[in-house]
């Protein structure tokens, strides 16, 4: 059954999210396989140094999380109901699929942001490169609150048309 709130743009950002997760994914079978299972540094401090070290399989934990956390986006866009979402505002009758529009926007690009963040931070640990992890971070924080922002004032000012 086709939502009418869920548009072809949405639908690719989601697919795209999912094709970085499995290229990451294979990326770090491929890292694993060619470098015989050595350790790789699990742990960076503050300034950058290595200070713990563990199994290459953990490098899979970054995508797997975020593997999980995109599933979970996609089952409340594709399965829960959107009367069921969480609004900061009472949404006006008639109004409903453009402001839904804007919610499945905003987790569309969440889902993109995560999937991507996954995929360089995870290149960056096979490069040994934990000095760039911290700057990652708050590169991705700064880059999810405009995509929960804009599509949640969008939903607002749709809301009052």
């Amino acid at each position: 059954m086709r939502k009418p709130y869920i548009t072809i743009p949405h639908l690719v950002m989601e697919i795209i999210s999912y094709v970085l997760l499995v290229v990451t994914v294979a990326g770090v079978f491929i890292f694993i396989w060619k470098n015989g299972g050595e350790p790789v540094p699990t742990h960076y401090n503050f300034a950058g140094e290595v200070d713990g070290y563990g199994s290459a399989w953990t490098l899979l934990l970054m995508p797997g999380i975020m593997l999980f956390v995109n599933i979970t986006i996609s089952f409340s866009i594709h399965v829960m109901s959107p009367a069921g979402w969480n609004m900061p505002f009472k949404i006006k009758p008639g109004r409903e699929i453009a402001v839904w529009r804007c919610i499945v926007l905003m987790n569309a690009v969440l889902m993109l942001l995560i999937s991507a963040f996954a995929m360089v931070s995870t290149v960056v640990l096979m490069l040994e490169r934990g000095d760039l992890i911290m700057i990652l971070s708050v590169g991705l924080v700064v880059l999810i609150i405009p995509a929960i922002v804009v599509p949640t004032v969008m939903a607002s000012r749709r809301n009052r048309w």
